[in-house]
């Protein structure tokens, strides 16, 4: 197993648990509107929507809260790639039908995101950030002043990750307005 600086893994852990955290609180507060978006990928039985659509938020939630104590955060990690995992592959499959119009799911109604290979390349930054929190922390004393770098690092993750997503809605429309 490879190791990492502990402060690293440690910002991995947080900076991803607050985007499943704020993922499956957006479907947990509009369950129908996820099922509706999930339905929209045509790719489950109409049977199994309803209950899938349950599920998955409970996941998310699941996994990024067990990020944060340290001796579940591999399972965790896993967990959360191969959510990620399905999701590209959900998207993926969307873009190779030509599907792009359809909202991801992934922002709830806050803020509607049409399918594109940008959703995917964000996806795999996420993975990046999975797999940090699958090494093993190398051994090393904390400080206050690695404190004060978990928390700058970890609102500068957070605070990239919401520009990324406001660039990857808003594109498309920037980008037809200029054509």
């Amino acid at each position: 197993m490879w190791q990492l600086d502990p402060v690293l893994i440690t910002v991995a852990a947080l900076a991803l648990s607050a985007v499943f955290l704020t993922a499956a609180a957006h479907k947990l507060r509009a369950p129908r509107l996820f099922e509706s978006q999930l339905a929209d990928y045509r790719l489950l039985p109409v049977r199994l929507e309803r209950p899938v659509a349950r599920l998955l938020p409970g996941l998310e939630l699941s996994a990024a809260l067990a990020l944060l104590y340290a001796p579940l955060r591999p399972a965790a990690a896993l967990a959360l790639l191969a959510l990620l995992a399905l999701y590209s592959g959900a998207i993926a499959i969307n873009l190779g039908r030509g599907r792009s119009a359809i909202d991801c799911g992934c922002l709830g109604a806050a803020l509607r995101q049409e399918l594109s290979p940008w959703l995917l390349v964000r996806n795999g930054l996420l993975g990046l950030l999975a797999g940090a929190c699958l090494a093993a922390p190398q051994a090393r004393p904390l400080g206050l002043h690695d404190g004060f770098t978990v928390l700058a690092a970890t609102l500068c993750l957070l605070l990239l990750y919401v520009a990324v997503n406001y660039l990857i809605a808003f594109y498309p429309r920037i980008h037809e307005s200029r054509g």
